[in-house]
Formats: C-alpha cells, structure tokens, sequence
C-alpha cells in the first residue's frame, strides 16, 4: 500500500485531524447555543424555521465529519501500524490504552461527540416538527 507520505507526514496530518475536530466540536457548541438563542428571541414564525432548518442541517453535517475524521484518523494509525518503525511505538500505545477495553464505563470521546450531535440533530428535527405540525393540530 503506498501512501505517498513519510511516517513525519502521515503524524502530523494525524494529530492535525485529531485537534481539528476537537475545534470543530467546540465550535459547533457555540453555534448551537447561538442559534438557540436566536430562536428564543424572535417571535417571527418563518426565522425559527428557518434557524431551526440550519440547526438541524449544521448538526448533521457535523455529526458526519465526526464520524469521519474518526474513520480516517483510524485508518493513519493501521497504515502507521503497518511500518515496522513504529511497532516499539504501537506495542507500548496499544499497552496504555488497553484499560480503555476493559473498563465498563468507558466510552470514547468521538463517539460520545457523535451521539451528542445526533442528539441535537434529533432536537432541531422535534423543534421543526413542533414549529410545522403543532399548530396545525391547535386550530
């Protein structure tokens, strides 16, 4: 499998990946809990529609790029695993993380970004269904 990058490069994008999507998230927080905001302070039926659309639509699309840096943050670390000059490396990171296979409370950070997006996904969705159905029922 050629890759096209030295163990240097295809690191630096690793960890490039990792810190880019912990940013991204924290992002995304505040922009969620900006267009909550927004939505609490209009009274116009349209805006919160539309700010409800782009809440749902942003959290999905984040929701992706979560899953996906991780699949590709994963794939780095089998293609770095598969250099020989990194197995003294990856005996001892496999060694250290072991813990995390073994313990029941345990869940991982990009899974837990992940469902946390999708919750929120699924909150714009009931907001909208809220803002569109609702008051159809009232009259």
């Amino acid at each position: 499998m050629c890759t096209g990058l030295d163990d240097k490069e295809l690191w630096g994008y690793f960890l490039r990946q990792d810190e880019a999507t912990w940013s991204e998230f924290g992002i995304g927080i505040v922009g969620i809990g900006a267009l909550l905001l927004a939505f609490g302070s209009i009274d116009n039926y349209a805006l919160k529609v539309i700010i409800s659309l782009i809440g749902l639509s942003g959290s999905f699309v984040l929701s992706m790029h979560i899953y996906g840096a991780r699949k590709e943050i994963d794939s780095i670390i089998e293609v770095l695993k598969l250099k020989p000059n990194n197995n003294i490396f990856f005996k001892d990171f496999d060694e250290i993380k072991k813990w995390r296979k073994t313990d029941s409370w345990y869940i991982r950070s990009f899974i837990l970004m992940q469902y946390f997006m999708i919750f929120v996904l699924f909150a714009w969705a009931m907001i909208l269904i809220f803002l569109i159905i609702a008051p159809r029922l009232i009259l």
